[in-house]
């Protein structure tokens, strides 16, 4: 059952990952406070993306040899869930504005 389940964690790893990306530039997009400024924020965006994940594998690596160290080689996953955890909070607290199309609910045609 272990490579079944491997499998299936890539799967949904991969299958977020595909949904999570644009996702993110809409957010992006979104935030922005002017269209003007779009590039240089998308560049800031993709800059920050490179960065995290250029940090990532040694504060991973140096997790887990701290943890084999204490016993806990889980030690890099909590640290990968806690940062998780943060973000997941942290896109609640975005704000959307709504953008008023002039129709009203009745002016609707079904």
């Amino acid at each position: 059952m272990l490579y079944p389940a491997i499998y299936f964690c890539l799967a949904v790893r991969a299958f977020f990952s595909i949904l999570l990306y644009p996702l993110l530039l809409i957010l992006v997009k979104e935030a922005t406070p002017s269209p003007a400024v779009l590039g240089k924020v998308n560049g800031l965006a993709a800059s920050a993306g490179a960065a995290c994940r250029m940090v990532a594998p040694p504060v991973a690596g140096y997790l887990y040899a701290v943890g084999k160290k204490m016993d806990c080689t889980a030690l890099a996953w909590y640290g990968s869930a806690v940062v998780a955890v943060v973000g997941a909070v942290q896109c609640f607290s975005v704000k959307r504005a709504r953008r008023d199309t002039g129709k009203g609910v009745e002016d609707v045609e079904e």
